[in-house]
């Protein structure tokens, strides 16, 4: 977000990774930044063809000139563009490599989404434009994002707390911001403690087969398969 603060609004984005949040904040960021007066209802053209790549759809919205804006903004929403055709990828570059000065062109991707940069499609996305990754957080700067939002809910966490909720929750922004309200809206104290986050969280499979197998290291039998039932609904 800062780069692209600094450097301005750019032409073309390839926008993917396993972190939908800050993938998220970067498509916030590019929006205020090309509708900073809030003019974006005839200007924001979403393509959201499924898999399929409607090249006529896109080229249309890029053609399409502003209305009562300096700018417009095309998204094409999880197109999958590692199987694009020869003939479609013609027509595609013809499109990327034209792109008027008052547009801006993005391709989002889902969290399982890979490019493959070996093929002509994503080489011709990174010439003309940016291929951004969007992916967890070090470990450091999570638990510092975590105790942030806390704070905004009047809440206070302990570093140790922080990184247990990271181990039941696990590590993507957008997994963590429902489970982080919810903890807040639960707890009656000021400072969150862990059977706050065991009481409302959901924990990911990971966090549930290490309970399961202390558990069972304890022959706490009844209580490994509670968590198992849990785990396989």
């Amino acid at each position: 977000e800062k780069k692209l603060k600094e450097n301005g609004l750019g032409r073309l984005y390839l926008l993917w990774g396993e972190e939908d949040y800050l993938k998220q904040q970067y498509i916030d960021t590019i929006m205020k930044m090309a509708f900073p007066n809030g003019d974006r209802e005839f200007n924001f053209h979403l393509i959201d063809s499924g898999k399929e790549l409607d090249i006529d759809a896109i080229a249309s919205a890029v053609d399409a000139m502003p209305f009562m804006s300096d700018h417009s903004v095309v998204m094409v929403r999880d197109a999958d563009l590692n199987s694009v055709k020869e003939e479609e990828y013609e027509r595609l570059n013809s499109v990327l490599s034209d792109l008027p000065d008052y547009c801006t062109l993005i391709f989002t991707q889902q969290p399982d989404y890979t490019p493959d940069k070996r093929l002509k499609t994503i080489r011709s996305i990174t010439k003309y434009g940016e291929e951004i990754q969007f992916y967890a957080s070090g470990h450091d700067k999570l638990v510092k994002w975590i105790t942030k939002h806390f704070k905004a809910h009047d809440k206070t966490i302990s570093g140790k707390t922080a990184e247990y909720l990271i181990f039941n929750c696990g590590d993507l922004m957008n997994r963590l911001l429902p489970e982080i309200e919810k903890v807040a809206a639960y707890s009656s104290q000021e400072e969150i403690t862990t059977q706050d986050i065991d009481a409302v969280t959901t924990r990911i499979p990971e966090a549930s087969v290490f309970l399961i197998t202390d558990y069972i290291a304890e022959r706490k039998n009844n209580e490994a398969a509670a968590v198992l039932s849990d785990l396989l609904s």
